[in-house]
């Protein structure tokens, strides 16, 4: 009677198995699948973002003609006449450079008769936090710089936070156009321009290059998910031909 206890177990105890394995196979091929062509998009947003980097910079005259440069483009080189930079900036917080603490200044810049706020790149914050970066930015001269139109990297908040302090400048933690406008009262467009040129010898500006992981990293990667669903999709093969020979 034992023997035939233990003969009914131990098909229970494989159907069991292959029900488990089955249910493996079925969360993970899937996800696998999907991290493969997941791969694949970002592969082809990285070149169309190289190329748009590698694009001859375009002209502009006005802050106004931003929106419709940058329309259906990740980014858009330019290159513009400045009439003058407020003195008033934003420092973007917690922002390194070279293993270095520091800032990112975001200062409103005039061009034509509109205004836009720009990026103009890392500058060393203080050990003292309290202490805040000091930089005179109130020219009047015209200049020119060269720099990139994009919108803004840190659009999606986890919670609306105001600048910090009350008077200038104000430390901030993500980039909102529209609330930096109503603090300057000024009519700001709402794309960012991220500044190339040297504009201050206290700020380091922006490499006019895109570093970030190749397309071909991407395409790698892409390769190696496809390959492990592939895997996945044989040992299923295998193990259900093996259970069914089996019983």
């Amino acid at each position: 009677m034992n023997s035939e206890v233990s003969e009914q177990s131990k098909p229970d105890k494989r159907s069991t198995f292959n029900r488990l394995q089955l249910l493996f196979g079925l969360i993970f091929l899937p996800v696998f699948i999907s991290l493969g062509f997941w791969q694949l998009d970002r592969a082809d947003l990285k070149e169309i973002r190289q190329k748009e980097y590698d694009a001859a910079p375009r002209q502009l005259s006005e802050a106004a003609e931003s929106e419709l440069l940058l329309a259906g483009r990740i980014l858009q080189p330019v290159k513009s006449v400045i009439s003058q930079a407020d003195p008033r900036y934003f420092l973007l917080d917690n922002r390194t450079f070279e293993g270095r603490a520091g800032y990112e200044v975001i200062v409103p810049l005039q061009v034509g008769q509109g205004w836009m706020l720009a990026n103009l790149g890392w500058t060393r914050a203080d050990p003292d936090r309290r202490v805040l970066p000091m930089l005179d930015l109130g020219k009047a001269d015209r200049f020119e710089i060269e720099g990139v139109l994009l919108l803004p990297e840190n659009l999606i908040q986890l919670s609306e936070t105001l600048p910090e302090g009350a008077d200038w400048p104000l430390r901030i933690q993500s980039i909102d156009l529209q609330l930096f406008g109503k603090l300057l009262e000024l009519p700001v467009e709402p794309i960012l321009v991220k500044v190339y040129s040297q504009i201050d010898e206290k700020i380091v500006p922006h490499k006019a290059a895109l570093n970030s992981m190749p397309p071909e990293r991407h395409i790698g990667y892409a390769v190696q998910w496809f390959g492990l669903a592939i895997a996945m999709f044989i040992w299923l093969v295998v193990s259900m031909f093996i259970s069914r020979r089996e019983s």
